[in-house]
Parts: C-alpha cells; sequence; structure tokens
C-alpha cells in the first residue's frame, strides 16, 4: 500500500493548481501559536500531516469544497474555520463526537471526519459519513485524504454521476427533488401511496461509482393529516414519512447501467407495494400517534386526549387559539365526510392566498433576517430573537403556528461554557444557547410548543401584526428576573435545566452554592439536588466561569460607585419613567444606561447620563436610531461588535435637570426624539453607505457591506469575494477578512428583499 507524503500532495496540487485545486499560499499559512490555540480549543492535537498543510497552504478548496482550515487574518475562528465548523455546528448539532473532527462535506452529504479514537504517533485516518449515517475507511493520513480527492475530481475511476442516476428516474416516471443541503430525493406515485427514495452515487475510494438507494413511503392523506396536526404546510410536498425499508436498493459502479437501476427501482416498488399501511397506523395509534387516530377515524380517542397546557401570552390573547388535538378532530371529521377527496386526489391544489415564501419576504421588510422561509431571527440592543412560523388553511381560516425564544449574550456563553466543557463560544442570534423564555411555554421547537393562532385571513397586514407581537412579547420578557429564577436551590434532574440553573449561579455570583455542590460531589450525595450523568463536569465548568465572571461583576460595582449614590438614584428613576413609556432600559458593555424604543422597522436609542459639572446637576440625552435589519445584520457579520450599531446620530442633546426628572418632562423628551427619528430617511442613508469606495473607513466600510446586504447586491460582493479570492483586497481595511465578505454574500443571497428607495 502506498505511503502518501506532502511531497505527493504538492504535486498534484502544483498540476491542478487553479483547475480542480483552490489553495492559499505559504504567506498566509498559520503559525504553533495559532495551532496551539486552536487545539486547545477543540480540545484535540491536530495531525502531523495535517499541521503541515496548514502550514504549507493554510486553506482552499477542491472541486469547490472547502477544506476546513485556519486563517490568521482573523481576530477570531470565523465561519468556514475548522474551529467554528466543528463547534458551532458538527458538535453542537449532534453530526460529530468530541473524538470525530469534521474536515470536509461535499453538496452530496458525505462528511470526511478525522478518528481520533485511533489516533498514534501524530497520525489517525480519515473517515467518511455517507448520508446513510453509515461511515466508511476513507484514508490513513491527510497526504491521503488531499491525494485522493484531488485525484477523484480529476476522473479517477468514476463512469457515472448523480446526475445520470437523476436521468435515468426522470425516464421511468419518477419526480426527482433537490433538498437545501443538496441531498437529491424522488417520489413515485402508486395508486394508494407516495414512494420516496434518497439517492446519490459515491465518489470516492473502493465503492466509487457505486449508486446507493434508501425508499421509504407515505399517504398524501398522512402528509396532510401531518400538516393539519402540526399547524404548518411542510416545506416539501411530501415531506412525512409512514415506513421506512432498511435494504440498500443500490447498484454496484459495475452494475450501473440504466437497466440494471430499473431492476433496483422495480425492487423499490415491490417492497412498497407488500407494506401493510393500515397495520403500520394501528400500530402507531398504539402508540398514540394522533395523526394515526384521525386517519382511523378514532374521534372519541382524540376527544378524551389531554393536550399540553400553554402559557397564557397577553400579546396574543385577542386570537383564538387552536391545539394540535383541536386540529386532529378537525382533520378527523373533515376526512370522515369526505370534504378532503378533491384535495387528498391532488385534482384540487391547496387554497391559499399566500406562500411561506412569500409570507418570509414580507417578514424581511420588517426587519428580520432569513435565510430559509419560515424561520428567522432578530437582534435588539440588548436581546436576541429566534423566530420560526408556517401555516395551514382550515377550509375559510388559517392556523398559525408561531415559536420564539429570546436570549442575551450574557445567558448563552455561561451556558455554553459550561456545556462545551470551558470554550467559550461567539454569540449571535442563530446560535444561542436553548432558551428558558419561549413563547406559550416549554422547549423551542418542541412536540405541541409554541402556539397557534387562528387569523380569517393572512395578508401583509396581518403579518406586520403578527411581528410586531413577537418583537412586543419578547421585549416585554424580565431576562433578569428569569435569570434570578433559575437560581433556586431545589432539584433539577434534566442536563438542560441543570445548565440554566448553574449558569445563573454563576451570572448572579452565587458562587458559594456552586462551590457546595462540589462539596456535595466530594461526599457523594450531590443527587439530592442535581441528577444527572454530567453533573459532575459541569458543576467543574460552573465553577470555573463563576470565578471568572466575578470580575465583571466587581467592575459594574466600581462602574455604580464612580456615578455615586444620589447620581444613581437619578438614573434610576429616570429608567423607571421610560419603562412606564415603553422604553427598554439596559446597560451596555461599558455599564452606560441606555433605552431603546421600536417604531415600526426602526430602533431608536437614547444613552443618558448624569452631568455634574453645572450648578445643578442634569441628565444627559444622547439619541441615535437604526434599522432593525441593520443592526441585526451587521452583529450577524461582525460578531464581536455591539448589537446595536448607530444609522445616524441626532445632533441635538437633551437635558433635564435633577430637579425636573418628572414623567412630563421626559414625555417631551422622548416625543422629541421620536419625530426627530420619524424624519429621517433610513433607506437613502443604507443607498449611500451601499455607495461608499471599498478604501473608506474602519467602521464605514463595515457599513457598506451591511448596505449591499440590505439592498440586495448579491453581484457587488460576488465581486469582492472573487477579488478576495484572487489576493486583489480592493483597498478594503485590514479588518474585513474574507469571511467577512462571505457571511455577507450569503446574507445578501438569503435577503433579497423588496427594499425601496424613498426620496
Amino acid at each position: 500500500m502506498k505511503t502518501y507524503t506532502l511531497n505527493d500532495v504538492i504535486e498534484l496540487v502544483d498540476k491542478y493548481e487553479g483547475d480542480i485545486v483552490n489553495f492559499c499560499s505559504e504567506e498566509k499559512a498559520v503559525d504553533d501559536i495559532w495551532i496551539k490555540k486552536a487545539e486547545k480549543t477543540l480540545g484535540l492535537q491536530f495531525t502531523t500531516s495535517y499541521k503541515a498543510f496548514l502550514k504549507k497552504y493554510g486553506g482552499g478548496e477542491i472541486a469547490g469544497y472547502e477544506i476546513f482550515s485556519l486563517y490568521k487574518d482573523c481576530v477570531e475562528f470565523p465561519f468556514n474555520d475548522i474551529v467554528h465548523q466543528n463547534l458551532n455546528y458538527y458538535r453542537k448539532e449532534g453530526f460529530a463526537t468530541p473524538e470525530q473532527l469534521v474536515v470536509n462535506r461535499t453538496d452530496f452529504g458525505e462528511t470526511f471526519y478525522f478518528d481520533y479514537t485511533q489516533f498514534r504517533d501524530g497520525e489517525c485516518p480519515l473517515y467518511v459519513m455517507l448520508p446513510s449515517e453509515d461511515c466508511e475507511y476513507y484514508a490513513s493520513n491527510f497526504y491521503e485524504f488531499l491525494c485522493k480527492r484531488i485525484m477523484e475530481h480529476v476522473g479517477g475511476g468514476m463512469t457515472m454521476q448523480t446526475k445520470d442516476a437523476t436521468e435515468i428516474l426522470k425516464k421511468v416516471g419518477w419526480e426527482p427533488h433537490r433538498d437545501e443541503i443538496g441531498d437529491m430525493f424522488a417520489y413515485y406515485h402508486l395508486p394508494d401511496r407516495i414512494v420516496r427514495i434518497h439517492y446519490g452515487v459515491i465518489d470516492y475510494g473502493q465503492d466509487s461509482g457505486r449508486l446507493w438507494v434508501s425508499s421509504s413511503l407515505t399517504t398524501v392523506a398522512y402528509c396532510l393529516g401531518c400538516e393539519y396536526i402540526n399547524g404548518k404546510e411542510s416545506q416539501h410536498q411530501y415531506e412525512d414519512m409512514l415506513i421506512s425499508s432498511e435494504e440498500n436498493f443500490g447498484v454496484t459502479a459495475l452494475e450501473f447501467f440504466e437497466n440494471h437501476v430499473k431492476v433496483a427501482l422495480n425492487k423499490v416498488l415491490a417492497w412498497a407495494q407488500e407494506q401493510d399501511i393500515e397495520q403500520k397506523l394501528r400500530e402507531e395509534s398504539a402508540n398514540h400517534s394522533l395523526i394515526a387516530k384521525a386517519l382511523l377515524g378514532d374521534i372519541e380517542a382524540l376527544r378524551n386526549y389531554k393536550s399540553i397546557s400553554q402559557l397564557y401570552t397577553p400579546e396574543f390573547s385577542d386570537y383564538e387559539k387552536m391545539t394540535q388535538v383541536e386540529r386532529a378532530i378537525f382533520f378527523a371529521e373533515a376526512y370522515k365526510n369526505n370534504e378532503l377527496d378533491d384535495l387528498l386526489a391532488r385534482k384540487k391544489p391547496k387554497q391559499r392566498s399566500i406562500s411561506l415564501t412569500t409570507a418570509t419576504r414580507i417578514l424581511k421588510t420588517e426587519g428580520w433576517l432569513a435565510t430559509e422561509p419560515g424561520k428567522m431571527w432578530l437582534v435588539l440592543p440588548d436581546r436576541f430573537i429566534q423566530f420560526d412560523f408556517g401555516f395551514i388553511r382550515l377550509h375559510d381560516d388559517y392556523n398559525v403556528h408561531l415559536e420564539a425564544e429570546i436570549s442575551n449574550e450574557e445567558i448563552s456563553v455561561a451556558c455554553h461554557y459550561i456545556h462545551d466543557s470551558g470554550k467559550y463560544r461567539k454569540i449571535s442570534a442563530t446560535n444561542i444557547y436553548q432558551s428558558f423564555n419561549t413563547i406559550g411555554g416549554g422547549l423551542f421547537s418542541g412536540v405541541d410548543k409554541g402556539i397557534d393562532i387562528r387569523v380569517e385571513t393572512l395578508n401583509e397586514q396581518e403579518l406586520i401584526k403578527i411581528s410586531e407581537r413577537i418583537i412586543q412579547w419578547a421585549r416585554a420578557q424580565d431576562l433578569q428576573g428569569s435569570i434570578e429564577g433559575k437560581t433556586l436551590v431545589q432539584k433539577y434532574n434534566y442536563n438542560t435545566d441543570i445548565i440554566w440553573h448553574l449558569a445563573c449561579l454563576a451570572l448572579t455570583g452565587k458562587i458559594n452554592v456552586l462551590k457546595s455542590y462540589q462539596n456535595l460531589l466530594a461526599l457523594g450525595t450531590i443527587s439530592e439536588h442535581l441528577e444527572s450523568n454530567i453533573v459532575e463536569k459541569s458543576v467543574k465548568y460552573a465553577v470555573e466561569f463563576a470565578e471568572k465572571h466575578l470580575k465583571i461583576l466587581k467592575e459594574r460595582e466600581v462602574a455604580d460607585a464612580r456615578i455615586g449614590v444620589q447620581s444613581l438614584a437619578f438614573l434610576n428613576t429616570v429608567s423607571k419613567t421610560l419603562k412606564m413609556m415603553n422604553w427598554t432600559v439596559y446597560r451596555d458593555k461599558n455599564y452606560n444606561y441606555n433605552a431603546y424604543f421600536i417604531s415600526k422597522d426602526r430602533i431608536i436609542n437614547i444613552v443618558y447620563s448624569f452631568d455634574r459639572k453645572g450648578k445643578i446637576p442634569v441628565v444627559v440625552f444622547k439619541a441615535s436610531l437604526s434599522t432593525l435589519a441593520f443592526s441585526t445584520a451587521h452583529r450577524d457579520v461582525f460578531f464581536e461588535k455591539p448589537q446595536y450599531i448607530a444609522l445616524k446620530e441626532a445632533e441635538e442633546v437633551y437635558t433635564v435637570s435633577s430637579v425636573e426628572v418628572e414623567e412630563g418632562k421626559l414625555k417631551q423628551i422622548c416625543a422629541d426624539i421620536l419625530e426627530w427619528a420619524d424624519q429621517q430617511n433610513v433607506n437613502q442613508i443604507i443607498y449611500d453607505y451601499a455607495a461608499l469606495p471599498t478604501d473608506s473607513e474602519f467602521c464605514l466600510a463595515e457599513f457598506h457591506l451591511i448596505a449591499l446586504i440590505l439592498t440586495g447586491n448579491v453581484k457587488k460582493l460576488k465581486f469582492y469575494k472573487e477579488s478576495f479570492q484572487r489576493k486583489n483586497y480592493l483597498g478594503f481595511v485590514d479588518t474585513i477578512t474574507r469571511y467577512d465578505i462571505d457571511k455577507a454574500l450569503t446574507l445578501a443571497q438569503g435577503y433579497r428583499t423588496f427594499f425601496q428607495k424613498t426620496l
């Protein structure tokens, strides 16, 4: 067996550079300090061959597929970095264990990773995980991995590709479909059931050229029932499968001819026709499936089914609510009375006045960001919001399913530190730790979680109203009160509850309680309070985080002492009055007093401080404004920056003397500030930033990129990306990296809203 070396890699890279291979140069490569920092963050030692690659090339792509690497031009680990990808995606989502290090993924769902359970003498083999989740040996070291990947794309042994299988499927009546991450599916309609296959052609190793096929089946009624009971339409036509096969119906590379593929597909259809759907429904019904009970017509059992209660949500108290069980009964009765026959026979399209994509586009005009329909996020100055929604038409009305959760940077950093064994994570709206503040109560995206509201007409006005209510709900949540509530010493059994509890103890400086847990661990009696297999590790890192966080708590005390007791009293009076006027009050990272107000898609922020320079002390108010979309996009691209970024600052500074601190005076100041904000043409400001040259100053360069996102200028961002790949940095300041450009381009491609220029 050939032993691959760095020289083998260099030879192939030199031969195919600019064609199949696009690697960085040695000048851009990282040093040992950066490598050790990454190893410490990951908790793994890089292999000798991988470190040689990092020092020689730094990173790059093979056939357009990124090799996860390290890049020294960033202060922290960027989006495509191996540390970021593994910690913030593969490990977080459960796709990789701490003993696996993912280094590459293809559009066909093949994931390549180091297997550190076999780490010996500075090396470990690489495996590939197939879309079926089967894992196969791929290479003995990273040199062999690189050489194989290059040669496979040169054409080393592969004669058929997934697209060839797709063409065969079309010929014999299957309907191919590619999902958002590149996986291929195809559907075949039998009289009483729908067959789905998940398929692809392997492009590596000994099995290169083999077509793999996994199959499952469903019915139109089952899919429609799932939509009714879940309260929202599936994004794909037939998403919910009833029965799956354990057999792989694929063909080998040697058999990969059209007639062999047809034989395999016939086997799939034969398997599908043999399945007893009614028996499967009875089994599912016995396991308390609402959908199965509805399809079997067991309406009495559904009426006796107890719904999970939801917390009262005052922001939506004027809407009629609907539970899963109520929707199941609604569907069961309509199905039993043959009211859905036309829909089930696909003779009549679903009645709807709006699509999920259109609804998402409307919500983007209100400031929300989204890269896929129905899943959005928003950044407010003091908290993050994640918002998922979907809907389904129920005869004359719509059921709208809403899920929302909020968190802030402080809570998420603490929870992730404990959960990730002492590792700090950069927090954005899309990677907050699982929240204990969710609409309707319960775990976010859980079964029967969130709330369901019934609306007569789902149009732009109704969607804007829902958006405003979600933001209103998010602002109304008392995060500090929630943190205090989680510090209560009682019995905790679930991992998530334990991490929440420990994080909140750390954030509130209750290190004595955390150390008492350490003592209970030593005595072996911790289970009286915390019972889980993660307790010992979690308590250790909670104490560690709490000791570090004490510095921040002391800094806050020093900042307050500097202001003085009397001045603090005046500022607190101002804060209480602003809260009564529906402003949200918060302290920024410099411990300054702030308050913000949301009007349509705008954020109006004021910073207020106590000035004792004159004869009579005064409270000084400085106002600025931004838009929800601008602040959200800016924080998404530039993680290390504040959550609120001002588009424009007011020239006028407002003051009120300490003897005039009263509601009437503050109301007038706030009214003047809101009037000023309403007069500003924010669209024109954003277009002006979009027109800035690339050699603009530090902050202006950032604003330029964000403006291009919001105006949907994908073309210019693609040009920037291509220029950066050619190492032409177009005069951008050094703080703008290729990863900032990549992130901006991704957001712009997903944003593409109807942004109107108002002059």
